[in-house]
């Protein structure tokens, strides 16, 4: 099976348009565009995450790393 990046962008894009407060969706996106470099929609994702939920190792440490 290959993954196909554009499909998952979608595919979360619109799980967070359905549930702004989806944290999988926004941790999936935010190290997505981060692994791409587009630290800016990453930042917004991550931030969100874990201003809203108990920040977890991951969420932190992808904060850490922008």
């Amino acid at each position: 099976m290959t993954y196909d990046e554009a499909a998952a962008e979608d595919y979360y894009r619109k799980a967070f348009g359905l549930d702004p407060m989806n944290a999988g969706a926004m941790m999936r996106l935010g190290e997505m565009y981060y692994k791409r470099g587009e630290f800016d929609k990453a930042r917004f994702y991550i931030d969100r995450v874990n201003k809203n939920f108990e920040p977890s190792s991951e969420s932190l440490w992808l904060a850490l790393r922008r």
